[in-house]
């Protein structure tokens, strides 16, 4: 067999190992970041409102194994000189429903998407998404959340979820941008 036939067979059998609801988790992962940026942008509304900061969309690529590459939107926001972004890490992780990093010139902040009741990664609420087939059987064990909620993910070893509320946003907004 050439290398080429070997490459053309490789080819498709990727194609073939292509998720089929690749396409419809990709509409639900917008959907998910569209309502963290309008809940964070209505928690900043008072001072976007007074030009005390300003908020700003940019596209950015993001390559996840299951769902390939794709176009989605990072939330910057301008408070002064310094610049905060919420960065879309992806949807494809383990024990969330997707990842987004708020990060600064002082550090980041994780936002995971959980469901609404989980305190931390072992309250038997999450599931592995987008895993490997051998991760099947646990994830068809796993309790899907009937709701979910942007959370803060606390540094390891020993993670928390905390609320994403004002106070929270102000908080690691501080944070990562003075330390």
């Amino acid at each position: 067999m050439t290398s080429e036939s070997k490459f053309d067979e490789f080819v498709n059998s990727q194609k073939q190992n292509s998720r089929p609801d690749s396409v419809a988790r990709l509409e639900q992962w917008r959907q998910d970041l569209k309502g963290l940026y309008e809940q964070v942008q209505g928690f900043l509304k008072k001072y976007v409102d007074k030009e005390q900061i300003t908020c700003s969309f940019k596209e950015i690529e993001i390559n996840e194994e299951y769902l390939g590459a794709y176009k989605i939107k990072s939330l910057s926001i301008q408070i002064g000189p310094k610049t905060i972004t919420l960065t879309p890490i992806g949807a494809g992780v383990i024990g969330a429903r997707g990842r987004v990093d708020l990060a600064g010139p002082a550090g980041k902040a994780r936002l995971v998407l959980v469901g609404k009741e989980a305190t931390g990664p072992n309250t038997g609420e999450q599931r592995i998404v987008d895993c490997k087939p051998k991760d099947l059987d646990y994830v068809a064990s796993q309790k899907e959340p009937e709701q979910w909620a942007w959370k803060f993910a606390t540094h390891p070893p020993r993670i928390e979820y905390l609320e994403l509320n004002a106070k929270s946003l102000y908080q690691a907004i501080m944070e990562v941008a003075n330390g």
